[in-house]
């Protein structure tokens, strides 16, 4: 997104849920977590009863480690949308980030998108150790959605150690203009990859260096 037109958005509309939102995506994608949760909380001041600014306050605060809170949005979206796709894996992720694989597996046993669900798997067994099972849930990913998976299946790579595939995949994700890679720089599941002089190559291609 352009950030003269958000900021020109946000001076013309400084109530609009949708603008806050949009303002806080791009804060995420440069890494200003911090700005990007306050962009999200507005959102929700706004309009508490949006599930996507909920889910999109989940996320940022994911990114600046603040695990509680977080945890505490995911679980506020599901309370005004169950069903909603995606929640549980959030969940999960955050179960993830505090070393807790077995808290992680009950959280994404109850994702309801198969992708998701999928994607969420794949790491969780990886943390529990259970390798045939990641390598099934991973080879099922790739083999089922392909290259419309190919941020997420970096993320994968990555989060098993293995950066060259990692790489390979984010630059496939890169060639079909995949929208996760607005998470690059906030993904924790990419974390291995940062001392890697390839990564700040990846950045560059995608403007996100600045």
């Amino acid at each position: 997104r352009d950030a003269g037109a958000l900021e020109r958005a946000l001076s013309l509309a400084p109530g609009s849920a949708n603008v806050l939102l949009a303002a806080s995506d791009l804060s995420g994608a440069l890494a200003r977590s911090e700005e990007a949760v306050g962009f999200a909380r507005q959102a929700v001041e706004v309009d508490p009863l949006n599930t996507r600014a909920h889910y999109r306050l989940g996320i940022n605060l994911m990114r600046a480690d603040r695990l509680e809170e977080a945890e505490s949005a995911f679980q506020k979206v599901l309370e005004l949308q169950p069903d909603r796709g995606a929640t549980h894996l959030r969940l999960g992720l955050v179960e993830l980030m505090r070393s807790n694989p077995e808290g992680a597996l009950a959280a994404m046993e109850r994702e309801i998108a198969p992708h998701w669900r999928t994607f969420g798997l794949a790491l969780t067994y990886h943390a529990l150790g259970r390798s045939a099972d990641a390598d099934r849930e991973l080879d099922a990913l790739r083999d089922t959605y392909g290259d419309d998976a190919a941020f997420q299946l970096a993320e994968i790579h990555a989060y098993r150690g293995e950066a060259d595939e990692a790489f390979e995949w984010l630059e496939r994700a890169h060639a079909h203009r995949d929208p996760g890679l607005t998470d690059v720089r906030g993904s924790p599941m990419l974390e291995s990859l940062r001392d890697d002089p390839r990564w700040v190559e990846l950045l560059g291609k995608l403007g996100l260096t600045g």
